[in-house]
Formats: structure tokens, C-alpha cells, sequence
């Protein structure tokens, strides 16, 4: 049985109710199909998952990163405004991890916000959001057999 994801967002942080879900996927189409509700907090793991997002136009981000066990989450942004991702708890700690926001299309949109090479238990960054636009969220990693878990 596969683990559910781990993933911990503070999503727009003037929003203060916390939503909880079990969702996302192991490739776009899921998570397209299973979407998160902002805010949104999880744990998982990319453990176990799929090699389904490695073949993306990746604007900048080596092909490396995208070449390993993914996990993909999907929503629609209710408001404009800043966002900020955050992958934390890491186990094992990860330097070859990657946390990465597209938007439109995971396999031809356009990258506007990562983080790589993590040095630490957690990583993010912040994104500016348009209000009803669609946005794939990957947790990805190098080549299998490293993976971490996180929240």
C-alpha cells in the first residue's frame, strides 16, 4: 500500500483556517484529479512513488532533479496574492530534493518557483498566485533509491 504524502504548505498566511486533505497523486493526471483546497497541510512521502514527472520542459531546473520518485499536487489559487511553500521535516535529509510550483501545465507550463539542494530538514520559497489559475505543486528527487519523507 502506498504511503500517503507528506506535505506541509502555509498557503496564503492571511488565511488562518488550516484544511487538511489526502490528496495529490503520483503523476499530473492524478493530481488533477484529486485537488488540494488552500490552506493545506500533509504528510507523505515520495518513498515508494513513481518516476511519472521527469519528462517536463524544466526552465532552468537540472534534468537530474526531476529524475526520481515524485509526488504531484494540483489546485486552483482562490485569491491573488503571495504564497508560500514550505517542504519541512525531511528524513532523511535530502540534498538532492526538489520543491517546485508550475503553472498551468506541469508537462509544458511554465516554472515559477523551486528549491533545490536542501541542506536542511526543510525547505520553500514564495510564489505570486492569480486567482483562478490552476498550479501543480512536485516534490520530486534525484534517481531512486534516495527518497524522504516530509511534511
Amino acid at each position: 500500500m502506498k504511503k500517503l504524502p507528506i506535505f506541509s504548505a502555509l498557503f496564503f498566511t492571511a488565511l488562518s483556517i488550516t484544511c487538511f486533505a489526502t490528496s495529490g497523486g503520483d503523476n499530473a493526471q492524478t493530481a488533477l484529479n484529486n485537488p488540494i483546497q488552500i490552506p493545506f497541510s500533509e504528510r507523505g512521502t515520495i518513498c515508494g512513488a513513481n518516476n511519472d514527472v521527469d519528462n517536463v520542459e524544466s526552465n532552468g531546473i537540472s534534468p537530474i532533479y526531476l529524475s526520481g520518485n515524485d509526488w504531484v499536487y494540483y489546485f486552483v489559487a482562490p485569491q491573488a496574492g503571495e504564497m508560500n511553500i514550505w517542504l519541512t521535516n525531511m528524513f532523511p535529509i535530502q540534498p538532492n530534493s526538489l520543491l517546485s510550483i508550475w503553472a498551468d501545465d506541469i508537462q509544458y507550463g511554465r516554472c515559477v518557483g523551486s528549491a533545490t539542494v536542501v541542506h536542511y530538514a526543510s525547505t520553500g520559497f514564495m510564489v505570486n498566485t492569480v486567482k483562478g489559475k490552476g498550479y501543480y505543486i512536485l516534490v520530486d528527487n534525484w534517481p531512486s533509491p534516495d527518497c524522504f519523507d516530509y511534511t
